[in-house]
């Protein structure tokens, strides 16, 4: 049986693309990409860091996973309702 060019896609095919996505989505997650990246940076030094964006919530605390101890200043400016709270941050910070 053909089914109509128009139709909803099959629960397979959906599923398979719900994955895609949540795989796409995985792959660009600010939070661990920041970690990550600064996990394999040794240096001694202070850190002084900007993010900005609606990501930028996730990039702050993912710097301070990585790099809590070295953090001297972190501004972080995102769009309303994107914010978190940064418990590892000095002062007990609120991104909003």
């Amino acid at each position: 049986m053909r089914r109509d060019p128009g139709s909803l896609p099959s629960l397979a095919a959906r599923a398979r693309l719900e994955r895609v996505f949540r795989a796409a989505l995985a792959a660009v997650e600010p939070e661990r990409l920041v970690r990550e990246a600064w996990s394999g940076l040794a240096g001694a030094g202070v850190l002084r860091a900007v993010a900005a964006g609606k990501g930028a919530a996730p990039m702050a605390k993912g710097l301070l996973a990585a790099a809590q101890d070295r953090v001297q200043e972190l501004l972080v400016i995102t769009k309303d309702g994107h914010g978190l709270a940064l418990e590892a941050a000095p002062g007990s910070a609120r991104c909003d």
